[in-house]
């Protein structure tokens, strides 16, 4: 199943770490699919462990309620870099991300 949200095949994601931005992606595949044929198919690529994994799929790491969605997004990624030095990061983000804008995306770029 393809998601329809604001974020589609093409956008980009910035990754970050401890405060800093540390490098970014291209979205190339977005799905939507039950947690554990998630976890069967890309356990080896998620980079949590089994109990963490759970934890997160059933539980909202930004309500702390038990979510009401039986499916995941997992999203394909494309084009991965990793920034020569992490760049700081002047946004309060969750553990589940944050949509940042265009302008936005550009200012952490001209950083680089």
């Amino acid at each position: 199943m393809v998601v329809q949200s604001k974020y589609f095949n093409g956008s980009s994601i910035v990754f970050y770490s401890q405060k800093n931005f540390v490098g970014e992606g291209t979205i190339k595949k977005i799905e939507r699919k039950d947690p554990e044929i998630v976890w069967s198919q890309y356990k080896n690529m998620i980079f949590l462990n089994e109990k963490d994994y759970e934890a997160y799929v059933n539980i909202s790491p930004i309500s702390k309620q038990k979510r009401k969605s039986k499916t995941i997004n997992v999203y394909h990624l494309k084009s991965l870099n990793k920034f020569k030095k992490p760049i700081d990061c002047n946004y309060k983000i969750t553990s589940a991300g944050q949509y940042i804008s265009k302008e936005e995306y550009q200012t952490i770029k001209m950083n680089l």
